[in-house]
């Protein structure tokens, strides 16, 4: 009670009574009870033991260029896709999937030249699913 006081800056009235043999007032509703738990969906998704192919494949193709190949099994259109690419990181979301990545490249990014391409239904390397393919020319000494 003091809480709600100091809270709500306000005086409540100390005359209360427990009631003996009604410890609330108004009517129960009926409750359902559960017999059986229900199974819930990991938390934690594990990705692999390393043994399968990635989703996500990054490498350098030359010097000042670096290549990303990203499988997105459950997307259809490239309208699905939000790619945002900064200085040294690389963010894909899909409000409609449940992808979502956040992904710090080891290299600085010339943003302005970099290209992406969405490719249905393409032999990838990974695999013949969906796949992006961003080219990422890299920044280099004199630029």
């Amino acid at each position: 009670m003091e809480g709600l006081e100091d809270k709500y800056r306000t005086q409540l009235s100390r005359e209360w009574r427990l009631l003996k043999y009604r410890p609330f007032l108004g009517s129960i509703s009926q409750q359902n009870i559960r017999t059986q738990s229900q199974p819930r969906p990991p938390t934690i998704q594990e990705l692999g033991d390393g043994t399968e192919d990635r989703p996500l494949r990054l490498w350098l193709e030359a010097p000042d260029l670096l290549l990303a190949e990203v499988v997105l099994p459950k997307v259809d259109s490239a309208r699905e896709l939000s790619l945002q690419l900064g200085g040294d990181r690389l963010v894909l979301g899909s409000p409609g999937a449940p992808y979502h990545m956040d992904i710090f490249v080891p290299h600085d990014i010339n943003q302005e030249q970099c290209r992406a391409a969405f490719n249905r239904k393409s032999k990838c390397l990974l695999s013949l699913l969906q796949t992006l393919m961003i080219s990422m020319p890299l920044q280099t000494a004199c630029s």
